[in-house]
C-alpha cells in the first residue's frame, strides 16, 4: 500500500468515526418509519411487475426504507426499518455493518424481505430466519 493510499484510508476511517455518533444519535420516529415503509411499498408495487401478487401472499414483510451505505476504502452501512405483519408494523429494526475494499461513494437503497410462511417469519422473530426469506435486489 502507498503512503497516499493510507492516508487517504485513515482520514476516511476517521471521518466516519467522527461521524457515527451523529448518525447514531438521530433515530427516526415510529412515525416517519412507517411512512417510510407505505412508500416504499407502494413503490415496489407500481415498479415491479408481480410484486403485488407476491406481497399479498407473504406472512410479514421486513422493510427498510432507507439503507445508506458510504464508504472510501473502509465503508459503513445503516439503515432503520420495521416488520410489517397483516398490514401494521409489529417491530422495528435497524441495520448497520461496516466494510474494508476498494469502494468509492455513497449509496442509498431500499430493502423488502417477504417472509413467504408462516414458519419463515415466526423462525425469524425467534432470531433464526436460516434461508427462509426472500430477498431480490431494488433500488
Amino acid at each position: 500500500m502507498t503512503t497516499r493510499k493510507f492516508f487517504i484510508s485513515v482520514f476516511a476511517l476517521l471521518l466516519m468515526v467522527n461521524m457515527l455518533p451523529v448518525a447514531l444519535s438521530y433515530a427516526a420516529t415510529a412515525g416517519e418509519i412507517n411512512a417510510g415503509i407505505d412508500a416504499t411499498l407502494n413503490d415496489l408495487k407500481g415498479q415491479v411487475i408481480g410484486a403485488s401478487d407476491t406481497l399479498a401472499k407473504a406472512k410479514g414483510l421486513l422493510v427498510f426504507p432507507g439503507t445508506w451505505k458510504a464508504g472510501i476504502t473502509l465503508g459503513g452501512q445503516y439503515g432503520e426499518g420495521g416488520l410489517q405483519v397483516g398490514g401494521k408494523v409489529t417491530d422495528y429494526y435497524s441495520v448497520a455493518g461496516l466494510s474494508l475494499g476498494f469502494q468509492l461513494g455513497v449509496q442509498k437503497q431500499r430493502v423488502v424481505l417477504a417472509f413467504m410462511s408462516d414458519e419463515a417469519l415466526s423462525r425469524f422473530q425467534q432470531g433464526d430466519a436460516g434461508n427462509s426469506v426472500l430477498t431480490a435486489p431494488w433500488p
